[in-house]
């Protein structure tokens, strides 16, 4: 690939990377739900649809080191008993703190 086409792609893939980080990390945390909550009629299909997510977000060449710290961080904080305030923002605070892209 040229530089010219690689410079092309480059913009597309952020953009695929900001959009895909926060579904897999909200399709996770829906997961992580509906375990918590002994859903068993559904569990397989939220793991099912995260795990697509997390493969989709590898396959268009995001980076996985920041995907699995992120995953990592929300855990270790839903797993604290110290831990407050709302998972949706402590997972935004560790994306960010990961180093993922977000909006």
């Amino acid at each position: 690939m040229n530089d010219h086409a690689q410079a092309q792609q480059e913009p597309e893939s952020e953009a695929r990377c900001l959009l895909l980080g926060p579904l897999a990390m909200s399709s996770y945390l829906s997961f992580v739900g509906e375990v918590a909550q002994k859903k068993r009629s559904t569990v397989g299909a939220r793991a099912d649809r995260a795990t697509d997510l997390i493969e989709l977000y590898e396959r268009v060449g995001c980076d996985m080191v920041t995907l699995r710290t992120a995953i990592e961080c929300i855990s270790a904080s839903i797993l604290d008993p110290a831990s407050r305030g709302p998972v949706a923002k402590r997972a935004e605070t560790c994306m960010k703190d990961a180093g993922m892209p977000v909006r």
